[in-house]
């Protein structure tokens, strides 16, 4: 089972993401209102995937994907945005982000985002 960190300053929004993975047999091994103890954690927990929502108080989702990045170039991130804030989407993805979900999520696309994130690729040998 897939294991999952849900970061995002709205506690209503961390519920509903719990749900939603938990229904689709992801494991959410924790869930941060903040960037700043993600790094941390990340360390300890080992997530096989991010969910990091963009904006949120005392650290932010970008300065967060660009730490857990350096730390682990493969970290496999998903942001998250209430707004289509394209700027800092871009920025995101070339931060190292692997992909982007607006709020309000839905499910389908959401799920299916983290699937092809979380199935390896076939490699051309």
């Amino acid at each position: 089972m897939n294991t999952v960190m849900i970061v995002d300053d709205h506690k209503i929004t961390r519920i509903l993401l719990k749900k939603i993975l938990t229904m689709n047999n992801y494991n959410v091994i924790d869930d941060l209102d903040n960037g700043a103890d993600v790094l941390f954690k990340y360390k300890q927990l080992k997530p096989d995937i991010i969910i990091m929502d963009l904006t949120m108080p005392e650290q932010d989702g970008l300065t967060t994907t660009k730490e857990v990045i350096d730390f682990d170039p493969d970290a496999k991130i998903i942001v998250c945005s209430a707004v289509n804030i394209k700027e800092k989407v871009v920025q995101a993805l070339k931060l190292g982000a692997k992909d982007y979900i607006l709020k309000p999520i839905n499910t389908k696309d959401f799920i299916d985002k983290i699937k092809k994130i979380l199935t390896p690729q076939e490699e051309s040998k």
